[in-house]
């Protein structure tokens, strides 16, 4: 399981209204993404689909249903169909002292590959993606724009893990 969390000095439900929007994902994600389904905000049982360009000419497509959905506390989203045999990504959200709230993305994904790949791929390519998740996830909600404390993999500050 990877683990990383991004202290925000946001209320809650803004962060969560806007992780939980299709305009919200593609700011956080890093790749370039194509929509194939049109929600703009996100609920129990909606299907998410679309492509990413992970490198040039190298699309990848990802269905996810969103399995649970808490307002302003937590959603669940699990891969339908895509590159992975196992996606889990547990979203949670919790107040902080003075208004602000904590972001923590949980993962649990298993690639079709065997535990080598998984490790490699866990370590590299979704540590980068998550460490610039958060970052773009700090620079929208702080108002200077910086980066507050980003924790990755299971908990570690990014490059200790």
């Amino acid at each position: 399981m990877l683990i990383y969390s991004s202290d925000l000095p946001a209320p809650v439900p803004e962060v969560f209204r806007h992780c939980t929007s299709s305009i919200g994902f593609e700011q956080l994600f890093p790749y370039r993404v194509r929509w194939r389904s049109s929600l703009d905000r996100w609920c129990k049982g909606d299907l998410l689909h679309f492509r990413y360009r992970l490198a040039p000419g190298l699309w990848l497509t990802h269905r996810a249903e969103v399995v649970e959905y808490q307002e302003n506390v937590r959603f669940v989203d699990e891969m339908a169909g895509g590159p992975y045999r196992l996606f889990r990504h547990v979203h949670l959200f919790e107040p902080r002292p003075g208004g602000g709230t904590r972001v923590i993305d949980h993962l649990q994904v298993v690639t079709r590959f065997g535990p080598l790949v998984d490790s490699l791929l866990c370590r590299v390519l979704l540590a980068s993606t998550f460490r610039r998740r958060h970052a773009a996830l700090e620079a929208h909600f702080t108002p200077t724009g910086g980066v507050g404390e980003v924790v990755g993999p299971s908990g570690a500050p990014p490059g200790e893990a």
